[in-house]
């Protein structure tokens, strides 16, 4: 199956493994609405759903100019909940505070935000299912792969697997002008 764009007009890469480049339009793109709950239209995203056993991992290298608050782009898995709204986990890379971080939103019923600093505008996100040891269920990891491919572990989803069959696999670039650094 093959990739396709949403809330673009460009061509989705010929293969998986292939470079492509995402725009974000700004300002005001964004997946999720910042405090106050300002809706914006929906960032550009590459994306293809798949069910949850045939997922193992996926990596992508993220980089761009990142200048204003919020510039973002990544991988984001996302599917519906029975109530209607999405339960979604998103990485990669946000300029946040002066400096491009590596990130890793993850939403259940809430979403929380992490934040590692790193030293560069490019950053690679890897997202693999892994077993829990005492229990052999599935979970996902959320790694930043470094210079040498080295997987540094940066957050862990315990229910990513729970229920349903299936998740939309996106890379996604967003751009909020919530502020200029």
């Amino acid at each position: 199956m093959r990739f396709q764009y949403t809330n673009s007009t460009s061509p989705p890469p010929s293969t998986p493994t292939s470079n492509f480049t995402i725009t974000a339009p700004p300002p005001q793109t964004s997946g999720a609405s910042p405090p106050p709950t300002t809706p914006s239209p929906p960032p550009p995203i590459l994306h293809r759903t798949l069910t949850l056993t045939h997922f193992h991992r996926i990596r992508v290298t993220v980089s761009a100019p990142w200048k204003t608050l919020y510039d973002q782009g990544g991988l984001l898995f996302a599917r519906p909940r029975a109530d209607g709204e999405k339960k979604w986990v998103k990485a990669g890379i946000e300029f946040f505070d002066g400096r491009a971080c590596a990130t890793v939103v993850a939403k259940d019923n809430w979403a929380d935000w992490s934040s590692v600093e790193v030293g560069s505008d490019t950053v690679t996100v890897e997202f693999a299912r892994e077993a829990i040891p005492e229990t052999d269920q599935p979970s996902l990891w959320v790694y930043l792969v470094e210079d040498g491919g080295r997987r540094r572990p940066i957050r862990e989803i315990t229910w990513a697997f729970e229920g349903g069959p299936g998740w939309c696999l996106c890379c996604e670039a967003d751009a909020y002008a919530g502020g200029s650094e």
